[in-house]
């Protein structure tokens, strides 16, 4: 009898895990919308910096002038027709109002928030550029010195660093409040720099969406006290899978492949996702040494930006940007039904005239 009530259980406990729903959204064959170029900036003999974003009514991003001021930033305000609003430089140093290495940029209103990475603070100004106050970083995790997200809620801050925590929040002391720890024990083997490579982006609820963008197609979403509400994995029938992996160059590990996607963020109860950017990263032998190189995305015409539901993570569809090449990196942010690309430098084919530092305003158009 008791053989026989364990056999049983045994049975309904798989028979129950083969019903559960599962984790994975596969991304079948899906119709696409085009975008259309509408109005471009060009930025020929600057350099556009991955840093942009949107409140909703107005676009923000950073530039430098390479031959005028190479050792400062210039942080542009535009309106949705891309007319300036106002600009200011961001001047370099360790200073209140200054900043050495900019890590990712914020616009809420008439105001700016820079997050930098060296000093691990938040520098606050308006749109003036007039300095307003610093926020100081607690805590003893690392700022990945490219892109860490940066969402604000009410009085607290959230980031995504790289080490040692994978998500954090902060009061408005700059205190650890919550956190969402690695599943790594060490970063021996360089893994937590690349594992943990993610965008982060909220709603008007305090809830967090994650997205990884370098060794997986993976979201989440957490509350506003950093319990996971949901996890999804992706898998793209339509496009090569995208996905870092880590290589020895030179003294260090950098990560090769294609990254995931660049840009992640909310709007209106949906999740949209920039991916086929940043090339297919490569490497090769030059003498006895290692080296990256970047080459066109195999298989992608272009960029697309894939949109998801954020209530449940389930695929919605997608748009395609044929003027974005797929060697280029690219940021995307959208205001109201309208796309505005940050195309970033990289490098011009031979014969090609076109700038490759440029701001492009695109619409959907109806038949």
């Amino acid at each position: 009898m008791g053989k026989t009530i364990t056999i049983t259980f045994i049975l309904f406990a798989v028979l129950a895990a083969c019903s559960a729903p599962t984790d994975t959204i596969v991304i079948n064959e899906t119709e696409s919308r085009r975008l259309f170029q509408e109005k471009s900036l060009s930025f020929e003999g600057k350099s556009l910096f991955s840093l942009s974003d949107t409140d909703g009514q107005h676009l923000a991003y950073v530039y430098t002038d390479q031959v005028n001021n190479p050792e400062s930033g210039v942080v542009e305000v535009r309106d949705s027709e891309l007319e300036l609003v106002s600009s200011f430089t961001l001047n370099r140093g360790k200073g209140p109002g200054e900043v050495l290495f900019p890590a990712f940029l914020l616009l809420r209103g008439d105001k700016v928030f820079i997050l930098d990475g060296s000093k691990k603070t938040i520098e606050m100004m308006n749109t003036q550029g007039e300095y307003r106050d610093t926020l100081l970083l607690q805590g003893n995790f690392s700022i990945f010195k490219w892109i860490t997200p940066l969402v604000r809620y009410r009085d607290t801050w959230a980031l995504a660093p790289v080490l040692p925590e994978l998500l954090v929040k902060v009061n408005e002391k700059g205190e650890i409040i919550r956190s969402v720890p690695s599943w790594l024990k060490d970063n021996n083997d360089g893994r937590m720099w690349q594992e943990h490579a993610c965008r982060i982006t909220g709603d008007p609820q305090g809830n967090l969406y994650l997205s990884f963008n370098e060794d997986k197609f993976e979201m989440r979403k957490y509350d506003q006290d950093l319990n996971l509400i949901w996890a999804r994995k992706y898998k793209d029938k339509t496009k090569p899978l995208p996905g870092m992996t880590m290589t020895v160059l030179g003294d260090a590990k950098q990560p090769v492949g294609t990254f995931v996607h660049s840009s992640f963020f909310y709007n209106s109860g949906k999740l949209y996702m920039l991916r086929g950017v940043g090339g297919q990263v490569r490497f090769r032998m030059s003498g006895r040494e290692k080296e990256r190189y970047i080459t066109p995305i195999e298989g992608v015409s272009n960029a697309f930006i894939d949109v998801f539901d954020a209530h449940d993570g389930s695929f919605l569809n997608r748009f395609e940007a044929p003027f974005v090449r797929t060697d280029c990196w690219s940021e995307v942010m959208k205001i109201g039904e309208t796309f505005y690309f940050v195309i970033l430098s990289a490098g011009l084919s031979e014969g090609e005239n076109r700038p490759d530092n440029i701001v492009i305003k695109a619409v959907l158009r109806t038949k």
